[in-house]
């Protein structure tokens, strides 16, 4: 008897974990179908439903807390780099030729990350209008607010820029924690 109710347990245990892929990998398409990604044989959504599957995203995920993202490609070196946090957890990721590696938060600047936590969208734009003539390429950045059992996506894409006050306070900041 005992057995039986280990086998029902693990069956179900299965089935909820079945279902929460499910209800990420949805969100993960209405993240690209926000910022007008099309889809392609390897892009964002491939980069998330890996992380979901190997990193804490996941249990990021399951905490229904509010989760933030950036996202951009470099050209040149063919890499995905991905950044993802909430109040509790963050993890930041390369992706190259599929294989993801832990970047250490290095890949977006300070402005960036401090102005998407704000979700002020209209010094990103005006950030990003100012910057024009930077090579950094598009940045997808999103807002996951969670509403009982769904997230509610928000999107902006914006150009790469620097906003050095606040990458110089932040920095300063990180100094003194050292």
């Amino acid at each position: 008897m005992p057995k039986r109710k280990i086998l029902i347990g693990l069956i179900l245990l299965g089935l909820y974990s079945c279902k929460t892929t499910a209800q990420f990998s949805t969100l993960s398409k209405r993240m690209d179908a926000c910022s007008g990604i099309v889809p392609t044989q390897f892009g964002y959504h491939d980069i998330r439903m890996m992380l979901y599957d190997s990193t804490q995203l996941k249990s990021m995920w399951q905490r229904k807390d509010t989760l933030y993202v950036l996202h951009n490609y470099t050209l040149e070196s063919a890499e995905f780099h991905t950044r993802i946090w909430s109040s509790h957890d963050s993890l930041s990721y390369d992706c190259q030729f599929k294989h993801l590696k832990k970047n250490g938060g290095t890949a977006f600047r300070q402005s960036q990350v401090f102005l998407v936590r704000k979700w002020d969208t209209t010094a990103i734009r005006k950030y990003a209008e100012a910057s024009e003539q930077m090579h950094g390429g598009t940045i997808f950045a999103y807002r996951l607010i969670p509403h009982g059992k769904k997230y509610s996506v928000e999107c902006i894409n914006f150009n790469d820029f620097i906003v050095p006050e606040i990458d110089l306070i932040h920095r300063e900041k990180e100094h003194h924690l050292k």
